[in-house]
């Protein structure tokens, strides 16, 4: 039968996801099961298909002897919705990253891991909603403040403060000043 066929849709049942190509058992039916088929993945790109996925399958050789998988999707998970033009990234569990019109590009998940040596930021404002934990140290090119103030403003008024001293008279400002 599938020396016919040129091309098929069937349903992934195995993914082997060892190896530089991954391959697929594919079922074309409940009783004609297919082994070890290549699933060739765009450059750059890979993920591991959920069982069940469709598939589909490129009959490259002329008697059914090489069956390449090209394409393995899951309409039951596609991320719906989008304008045109737009082009996303999608789990099963609902994690996302959406390249939306108006150069905006969207992520979603739960906890966002990156490693890298430097991490660059570079936009006119960086807004984080949230808690804020920083291990290491903070180094600002420029004014740092906070509902209140401006660590300027805080370190002017600490090196320029005096207190009445003991007998009723101010003291002199504070021998150790606040670095500029």
């Amino acid at each position: 039968m599938f020396e016919k066929l040129k091309s098929f849709i069937g349903s992934v049942k195995l993914v082997k996801s060892t190896g530089n190509t991954q391959t697929v058992q594919v079922a074309l039916t409940k009783d004609f099961i297919i082994d070890d088929v290549p699933h060739i993945e765009p450059y750059g790109f890979t993920s591991h298909p959920k069982s069940n996925a469709e598939c589909l399958v490129v009959n490259t050789g002329g008697n059914g002897e090489r069956p390449v998988a090209v394409i393995i999707g899951g309409r039951a998970f596609r991320l719906q919705g989008l304008e045109e033009g737009e082009v996303a990234l999608y789990t099963d569990e609902g994690d996302h990253l959406i390249f939306k019109r108006g150069k905006i590009v969207e992520l979603q998940t739960e906890t966002l891991n990156i490693n890298a040596k430097t991490v660059s930021i570079e936009g006119e404002t960086v807004s984080i909603s949230g808690a804020l934990n920083v291990t290491g140290d903070i180094t600002g090119a420029s004014e740092v403040a906070d509902k209140t103030s401006t660590l300027s403003v805080i370190r002017s008024t600490y090196n320029a403060h005096k207190h009445t001293g003991n007998a009723g008279y101010p003291t002199s400002t504070p021998d150790s000043t606040m670095g500029a």
